[in-house]
């Protein structure tokens, strides 16, 4: 297996690459306003933000802002080892989990739902996707040795 494939463009259209990275984005997303929104203590009924509030939370939500970028670029050149990094982060989000929450049902069930199957979802979207720009390599390569075995002249 080619952990360092290169991800390019082989001329097909492949719907995992585009769901992989909509998941990826979407995903950054939907954790930058809950991390900015978890950092802030504002209710409902009063919505009143401090500057230093918002900056806190601004500095807080940096963090799965930097996460995402980094997983979306890297998963523009390297597809299959942005799968792996997906996994790894989802192995340490479930450890975090064991580790500070080991009886809490429903924030596993919320945990799992909303952080751990999007990332291997996504995962495995990558993965998909690296193994199909395999197939479609080896079906162009095999098209150019046939046409060039054609193209011989026989003497």
């Amino acid at each position: 297996m080619n952990l360092m494939l290169r991800a390019k463009n082989t001329g097909q259209l492949n719907i995992d690459r585009v769901f992989a990275r909509l998941m990826v984005i979407l995903g950054g997303i939907f954790w930058v306003w809950a991390f900015f929104g978890a950092n802030t203590k504002a209710s409902y009924s009063n919505f009143v933000y401090t500057l230093p509030e918002v900056e806190h939370a601004a500095t807080m939500a940096l963090i799965p802002l930097a996460i995402v970028v980094a997983v979306f670029v890297l998963g523009m050149f390297y597809e299959r080892l942005t799968g792996i990094v997906l996994v790894a982060i989802a192995a340490a989000m479930l450890v975090f989990g064991v580790v500070n929450h080991l009886g809490e049902v429903i924030l596993w069930v919320t945990a799992v739902s909303v952080l751990v199957a999007p990332a291997l979802i996504a995962a495995a979207l990558y993965e998909l996707a690296a193994r199909r720009q395999e197939m479609q390599e080896r079906e162009i390569g095999q098209a150019e040795r046939s046409a060039s075995v054609q193209a011989r002249p026989t003497a």
